[in-house]
């Protein structure tokens, strides 16, 4: 069965979305996140230029006065990137931690799921959403 998880930033909507195989409908939060990470990462090693920059994270006023040193770091990241494999293991072991320390929350069909044991009954009419948080400016 195939579903569509989308990322979110509260405040400014969708940034991204990708198409997910998954092989029962009954599984549990850690095999929804493991699963969405292999999927990127094996999108971003067919093909390195599909990586996306974190610039969803910055004002709009950070964005004008960084624009060089971006697009600077830009292209040395992704001739980095074009040079090495994303390790899928690593990159899973990296996103359950983000989970576990509250750097985003995951919504299913509009319930939040906070234990990554917990089952989850998907269906493809199913919407996942990967809701990533953002500090307070000053704080």
């Amino acid at each position: 069965m195939k579903i569509t998880i989308a990322e979110e930033i509260i405040g400014q909507g969708i940034i991204d979305t990708i198409v997910v195989n998954l092989t029962t409908d009954k599984l549990t939060l850690k095999d929804i996140i493991t699963a969405k990470v292999e999927a990127t990462v094996n999108a971003i090693n067919r093909d390195p230029s599909t990586v996306k920059s974190n610039h969803h994270f910055l004002s709009d006023e950070e964005m004008r006065l960084n624009q060089d040193l971006l697009e600077k770091k830009n292209k040395e990241l992704q001739k980095r990137i074009e040079s090495l494999k994303v390790d899928a293991e690593k990159e899973t072991y990296i996103a359950l931690e983000a989970f576990q320390n509250n750097m985003f929350f995951v919504l299913i069909d509009e319930k939040q799921y906070s234990d990554l044991e917990e089952s989850v009954v998907i269906t493809d009419q199913s919407q996942v959403k990967f809701i990533k948080l953002t500090q307070l400016q000053g704080g």
